[in-house]
């Protein structure tokens, strides 16, 4: 880790089919921590050709992600599944089932059992990239 303080990991995202991406779990690039955002968090940089939540969060895009803001219906999150697979979503809870729901349109929606739902991370910050 680095020796400034106040600065937020930032995970490797990369595609893994269907609109599902896949987390690396070590960094060596970091954020310094936006203004606003407190307590533990981390930063997702969306792959350049993951395109599933567009227009929202387009390729580049940097999302911060805390597990401990609540994740509700309707919440756009960083999302965990039982299977290993990470995706960013918008997230939408029905009785025992969970909605990922991508907002291109040339992907479904993604309906999975609750018990498959490892975590779901509130995104409380974005940013274009600076190309």
């Amino acid at each position: 880790m680095p020796a400034e303080k106040d600065l937020i990991p930032i995970i490797s995202i990369a595609d893994a089919g269907a609109g599902i991406l896949a987390i690396a779990d070590v960094t060596d690039e970091w954020l310094s921590r936006p203004h606003g955002v407190r307590g533990v968090a981390y930063a997702v940089r969306v792959a350049s050709h993951a395109d599933s939540m567009s227009p929202r969060y387009d390729p580049g895009m940097l999302v911060v992600a805390s597990p401990n803001v609540e994740c509700v219906s309707g919440d756009f999150a960083v999302v965990g599944l039982s299977n290993d697979n990470k995706t960013i979503k918008q997230v939408f809870f029905r009785e025992d089932k969970v909605i990922l729901h991508s907002l291109n349109p040339d992907y479904d929606d993604v309906e999975i059992e609750k018990e498959e739902l490892e975590f779901c991370d509130r995104i409380i910050w974005s940013r274009e990239p600076k190309w």
